[in-house]
């Protein structure tokens, strides 16, 4: 009896030294890893060439870019009618930039309760491709459980950029 007990508490100080001892490792100092010389850390993107497209008027077009350049798009509609234009593409591949947009609503010069108003966008080219540059305008009254992918929208802005 006294072996098996002695048994038990060899094993039970064995437990608790190597609990305590693991205990204190996850305690000790961390020392951060520098940063790996290879990555590229400006957040700025590709440098501005200067040159500003205006795509509001190219709807189902092609546009040829360079890196750096801004698009400029402007989208109109009326507040009270529950509409909103949204980007829906691209999604990744990092293509694109947001550098500025602007939401400005004026009154109706017919009807002062009903408001219009301006969507501007400015999305800066990052990088060369082949893609498509989309917005949807959706009737969000409509959104319902199945969420925004589940909207048919009632227009359509798309663009395929070809970026070199």
């Amino acid at each position: 009896m006294k072996t098996q007990k002695s048994f038990f508490t060899k094993a039970f100080f064995l437990a608790l030294a190597l609990v305590f001892t693991f205990g204190l490792s996850a305690c000790g100092k961390k020392t951060n890893r520098p940063a790996d010389a290879n990555v590229n850390l400006n957040i700025n993107g590709a440098p501005e060439t200067g040159k500003m497209i205006d795509i509001t008027d190219l709807n189902n077009q092609t546009v040829t870019t360079t890196p750096g350049d801004i698009l400029y798009l402007k989208f109109a509609g009326v507040l009270e009618n529950g509409y909103q234009w949204d980007f829906t593409a691209p999604t990744s591949g990092d293509y694109l930039m947001l550098k500025d947009h602007q939401f400005n609503k004026t009154p109706d010069a017919q009807n002062q309760k009903i408001e219009n108003y301006t969507n501007e966008w400015r999305i800066k080219i990052e990088k060369t491709g082949i893609f498509d540059l989309q917005f949807n305008y959706n009737d969000y009254r409509r959104l319902n459980k199945k969420g925004l992918s589940a909207l048919k929208p009632d227009k359509i802005f798309k663009l395929k950029i070809i970026s070199e």
